[in-house]
């Protein structure tokens, strides 16, 4: 029985407080709850891995990084352009980088670093959460961030997702921890972590102003000194870094770097960034799928409610609050141009995807806390009822559901329902194995999307580095009669997610005379080889 709780009859493992909080009688518990965690998501990660996407935040950064000097340098581009956007996010780079130099190029090793740090991530959410308010708030907060499975789809690849929601759930990790200890190391620690969630995503910088904010309210001049001189040190190492890397001469570093390497004028002339309205300002936060709109719209609701009971916040509350705020607002109104008008980042989810720890956390919480209010009403009007029944049931089945939704979600969103299986994590090596002996035999690769035929040159330029195949080998489109047989709806039925206006495109050899024994190879999404004339697969086992 611990002492302090209410007697509930939970001896061994578990005690309620007078928060009626469920927790763990012995500490060393908790740390073994979060590596089980750890492990259970690293293998559902590695099990519903999904295929290399195309696009320079997955392999046209993969290819960065293995043709990166001894040194690590991603600034210089490959064409020898101004180092773009995707080089200059060490925060994903390097990471990746000593995991190659460790253990090589294969697209195996693509997968370590992303599904490594989406696992640790979701370990560190229920420990820190279980500090806040107990065992069911923590698997209340998991099953919130889960439910979101956009986060799992995109932390999935090298891209700034996995590495940005990493990045501040280990900042909030030390932040709570300086909050409840005044520490002076934590808050260094602290400083040290924001740093490098902006890192792996500059426009992570829109939670900066939050962090200020809750400084300034608390009155915490000191830490407000502390975060600012090291935040000025690691910006001023960083510009004189970039400026040494890079073939230009870049005076304000990464920011001279992004404003003047291409991204800008991307966003400014591109025609899918082009056409923007006002109402797009806002549409943001509509366009989104129904559950991380129910995530988001539930934790705004909880910061205007913060609004209204600021004075009777608690500290840490506070802080998560003006966190997803600070990010929300700026995003939302992230304008880099007023005539004509355009915005500063695409209206995708992925973008948005960050701010899920902070509202899963700030909800799960909320409801722990307005749990407790109805116990405690219930037990002043002297209604009894087993509370350690009750909690324990609750964390179990949170728990449960958890498991369930990550499965789920692994699912609906893979091929196995096909008889042609995508590749994944494990076999993904023998996909592209086979994927360069077909086009080594000089026959053709057919794409859907040309961004199939892409990410196939791509990975198989990173992982063969001595082989120029962005010379020797080219992809086209060409007229859909090329390939009738693959729009007959027999065959379309063997698929899922097909596209809804496919365009057909052939990656080959170039200069080199037909292979005499070349069937017609179809690559369904980028992921799936298949002999149109038999429909059996040729790579992986049946």
């Amino acid at each position: 029985m611990k002492t302090g709780g209410i007697n509930c009859g939970v001896v061994n493992h578990f005690f309620v407080d007078q928060n009626f909080r469920l927790k763990l009688s012995r500490e060393t518990d908790k740390y073994i709850i979060f590596f089980v965690i750890f492990a259970l998501f690293f293998v559902f990660y590695a099990i519903f891995s999904h295929p290399i996407r195309t696009g320079g935040n997955a392999t046209e950064r993969w290819l960065l990084i293995v043709y990166s000097d001894e040194a690590g340098n991603f600034l210089r581009t490959l064409s020898g352009e101004m180092p773009s956007h995707h080089g200059l996010r060490w925060g994903i780079n390097y990471p990746a980088y000593i995991l190659v130099q460790l253990f090589g190029t294969s697209p195996f090793v693509y997968y370590i670093v992303p599904l490594f740090f989406s696992s640790l991530c979701v370990a560190l959410l229920w420990l820190i959460s279980y500090e806040l308010g107990g065992l069911v708030t923590a698997f209340v907060a998991v099953f919130i961030f889960v439910l979101n499975y956009k986060v799992h789809l995109s932390s999935l690849q090298l891209m700034p997702n996995a590495f940005s929601i990493f990045y501040f759930v280990v900042s909030l990790f030390f932040a709570f921890k300086y909050i409840n200890t005044n520490k002076v190391t934590y808050v260094v620690i602290f400083s040290l972590c924001i740093f490098l969630m902006y890192g792996g995503k500059e426009t992570n910088l829109f939670f900066f102003p939050g962090i200020y904010l809750f400084f300034l309210i608390t009155r915490d001049w000191r830490a407000i000194s502390i975060v600012s001189l090291v935040l000025v040190c690691l910006f001023s190492i960083e510009t004189l870094l970039v400026n040494a890397g890079s073939d230009a001469n870049l005076i304000f570093g990464r920011l001279e770097a992004l404003l003047t390497g291409g991204h800008i004028n991307n966003m400014l002339t591109r025609p899918n960034h082009i056409n923007y309205s006002y109402d797009d300002i806002i549409n943001r936060w509509t366009i989104i799928s129904i559950v991380p709109k129910i995530i988001y719209y539930s934790f705004f609701s909880l910061c205007i409610y913060g609004i209204i009971r600021f004075k009777h916040l608690d500290k840490r509350e506070m802080l998560l609050l003006l966190l997803g705020g600070s990010f929300a607002f700026f995003t939302t109104f992230f304008i880099i141009s007023i005539d004509p008008f355009r915005l500063g980042q695409p209206l995708r989810e992925r973008y948005l995807l960050v701010l899920t720890p902070v509202a899963a956390i700030s909800l799960a919480w909320a409801a722990q806390r307005a749990f407790g209010f109805v116990a405690g009403f219930a037990r002043d009007l002297g209604v009894r009822f087993p509370l350690d029944n009750i909690l324990k049931a609750a964390a179990l089945m949170v728990a449960v559901f958890t498991v369930f939704g990550v499965v789920d979600r692994g699912l609906e969103n893979d091929d196995r329902k096909s008889p042609y299986q995508r590749y994944d994590m494990f076999s993904a090596n023998s996909y592209f194995n086979k994927a360069a002996e077909i086009l080594r035999d000089g026959c053709p690769v057919y794409y859907l999307r040309w961004s199939g035929a892409e990410t196939t040159l791509r990975v198989l330029t990173a992982r063969d580095v001595n082989d120029d195949w962005r010379s020797d080998y080219a992809y086209e489109a060409v007229s859909p009669e090329v390939l009738p047989q693959i729009f007959d709806d027999d065959f379309k039925r063997l698929f899922r997610d097909w596209p809804t206006s496919p365009q057909v495109h052939v990656l080959q050899a170039k200069d080199r005379q037909l292979g005499s024994n070349c069937g017609t190879v179809f690559a369904a999404n980028g992921a799936i080889l298949v002999d149109i004339e038999s429909r059996k697969s040729l790579w992986n086992v049946e």
